[in-house]
């Protein structure tokens, strides 16, 4: 493997890791929040105590939601992989696409991700591109938005 080049095995382990992260770090604020909340019901400032509360009310509603998306995406990125043929010469999710413009990885959509010093696009699959490059192969072009790629490999 050249220097320029990364392992769908290595993508897949720091993809893993950054949702596990992502998720570790949802739950750590959570209980920061719970432990204010559990300091505020000792205090009796009044108005100030009411308003202080129910903003930490708030940031633990949004919390919880944002960590429910969290464990949804892992779960949906386990299951990928789960169903993922490496025999399957395709784009489809879970397969990592060499282009002449880079790599993407068709999974968690985790934007641009810096790996061995090599770029690498963790997209959705339901995005405009992974959806453009679904069902190609190595060697076919795909114009979008006036982009030209080259598919150079498929793993």
């Amino acid at each position: 493997m050249k220097n320029s080049e990364v392992s769908k095995a290595t993508i897949i382990l720091f993809c893993r890791e950054q949702l596990a992260r992502d998720i570790s770090g949802i739950r750590t604020q959570l209980l920061d929040i719970e432990e204010a909340l559990s300091g505020e019901t000792k205090s009796t400032a009044g108005d100030k105590h009411e308003t202080g509360r129910a903003m930490l009310q708030l940031d633990r509603e949004q919390l919880g939601e944002r960590l429910l998306k969290a464990e949804k995406a892992q779960q949906e990125f386990e299951r990928l992989l789960y169903g993922s043929d490496p025999k399957e010469l395709y784009i489809r999710p879970g397969k990592l696409v060499c282009t002449d413009k880079g790599y993407f990885f068709i999974g968690p959509p985790l934007g641009k991700l810096n790996i061995d010093d090599v770029h690498v696009f963790a997209i959705s699959p339901g995005s405009p591109l992974a959806i453009a490059f679904m069902g190609r192969g190595a060697g076919d072009h795909l114009d979008f938005r006036e982009t030209i790629y080259r598919i150079i490999s498929v793993d």
